[in-house]
């Protein structure tokens, strides 16, 4: 069953109607061998290659590109590294590159002719240990993402991962070795869907603020939603809200996402009008989604830390709904825990915005500064559970243990979780068997897709689990 419904699209292409229609992932070397075809086609179509009649096609041909990312594979070892760049390559990254020595690595990262997204760190290297590279990153406040490599004892790895979250780096996942290849499309679902460099530094390349600035005063900001699924009985409990900026002059499926413009918002102040303008757009589109999913969705908005400073928040917020004539109770806030909430301010903000009847969710749980007792003490009603905490749990004992701590303190604080990045039906398995009410939310279920989109996803679910019932 959780075949059929955990399943993402791969290829998107329509030659007569240049709509998108979806091929369901079958296996990973069908997935493997199918975009290696489709590259090898597209470089010829681009180059000129085919006669002229041919090249026409590549125009109604769309491709979603599955991980557009800059990765950087550091090890000692040239089997390793050679594995590490044929399984790169076969999942159609953006570029990769391979440094066998920490000095190697360090000289391509200064050198900044690439912006790495993600790093894969071997623990165990000669001179400047894997350890040392880390503490380097940190230093360098190197936005991406890091996964640590290594064939080392279990316990050492766990201690890397906790100081590599220390030093304030996004660790996207550990990999042991031998590699397991799946692992690694896993990890690089995890970058992209969540972990894109989006605070300060030179790696994200950022969209002019004019940009930015024109889609705020002509709505040109686009709503994506994301769905948070209960599996038990398969329904979709809520929509996670995503902001997208439409391209100037660009078609109606061209948008800039989120961590091409988040930082240029944070820093020129934009934050909050950013939210009132996705929000407003999502109240715009309401009734559509109300329709589809029922009057009891639940719709999250993400909202920056800093708003939070702004005392007047919570009454904007009610009066705008007020106006479209929506309720406080059919949204929940998401504020993440990359920033500690401790100024007064802060806090009487949240507390107010529960007062009116807001939902409270605290978001990337286990990876950010809260700790048990600000999750005790602040008016949180939901929590979610980090991919780190969740993936391959059913096999890593430690992280089990503490996931199943984790749920009794939910439970006393009667919070609803949501599970982000769940990609195993063994997984699955483990949340369920805690008996203890989760959702799910991941590129595994679904991407962010507009309204459109996400109504037609909906749909053809629907279809499925009516077809399994028959």
């Amino acid at each position: 069953m959780m075949q059929t419904l955990i399943c993402r699209p791969l290829i998107r292409f329509n030659l007569k109607k240049n709509k998108p229609f979806f091929y369901e992932k079958a296996s990973t070397s069908l997935t493997l061998h199918t975009l290696y075809l489709m590259s090898f086609v597209l470089r010829y179509l681009e180059g000129g290659y085919f006669p002229r009649v041919l090249r026409g096609v590549r125009k109604r041909i769309r491709i979603d590109m599955r991980f557009p990312l800059r990765v950087l594979v550091v090890d000692d070892s040239r089997t390793i590294c050679q594995l590490m760049s044929n399984t790169l390559s076969s999942m159609g990254t953006a570029h990769h590159a391979i440094a066998h020595t920490g000095e190697e690595a360090i000289v391509r990262i200064r050198d900044q002719q690439v912006e790495y997204d993600l790093i894969f760190v071997d623990l165990n290297m000669p001179v400047l240990d894997g350890m040392q590279l880390l503490q380097f990153l940190a230093g360098y406040r190197f936005p991406g993402s890091v996964v640590i490599l290594s064939s080392l004892d279990a316990k050492v790895i766990k201690i890397a991962a906790s100081l590599a979250g220390e030093y304030g780096l996004k660790l996207a996942g550990c990999l042991e070795k031998p590699i397991d290849p799946n692992k690694i499309e896993s990890m690089l679902d995890h970058v992209l869907q969540y972990q894109l460099p989006s605070a300060s530094g030179h790696y994200c390349k950022q969209i002019p603020l004019e940009y930015v600035t024109d889609a705020l005063n002509h709505t040109g900001i686009i709503p994506y939603y994301q769905p948070k699924v209960n599996l038990k009985n398969n329904t979709v409990k809520g929509l996670e809200v995503l902001a997208r900026i439409r391209k100037p002059n660009g078609l109606e499926l061209d948008v800039f996402p989120a961590s091409e413009f988040i930082t240029i918002v944070e820093e020129s102040n934009l934050s909050h009008h950013l939210l009132m303008a996705v929000l407003e757009q999502t109240l715009k589109d309401m009734p559509a989604i109300r329709q589809e999913f029922g009057k009891d969705i639940i719709i999250a908005v993400n909202i920056s830390p800093k708003d939070l400073l702004n005392g007047d928040l919570p009454l904007q917020l009610s009066d705008l709904l007020d106006y479209y004539k929506a309720k406080p109770s059919e949204f929940i806030i998401e504020v993440t825990e990359s920033v500690a909430i401790e100024n007064p301010s802060q806090l009487d903000t949240l507390n107010r915005l529960r007062i009116k009847g807001f939902g409270l969710s605290l978001d990337d749980f286990g990876t950010g500064y809260t700790n048990i007792h600000q999750l005790r003490d602040l008016p949180y009603n939901e929590v979610k559970l980090d991919r780190s905490l969740a993936h391959n749990v059913c096999k890593d004992k430690l992280t089990r243990v503490i996931s199943e701590s984790l749920f009794g303190i939910f439970s006393e604080l009667s919070l609803d979780v949501v599970v982000e990045g769940i990609e195993a039906q063994s997984d699955v398995n483990f949340f369920d068997d805690i008996g203890y009410p989760v959702c799910f939310q991941g590129f595994a279920i679904s991407e962010p897709k507009d309204l459109k989109d996400i109504l037609h996803w909906h749909q053809s679910w629907q279809r499925i689990l009516n077809r399994d019932k028959a």
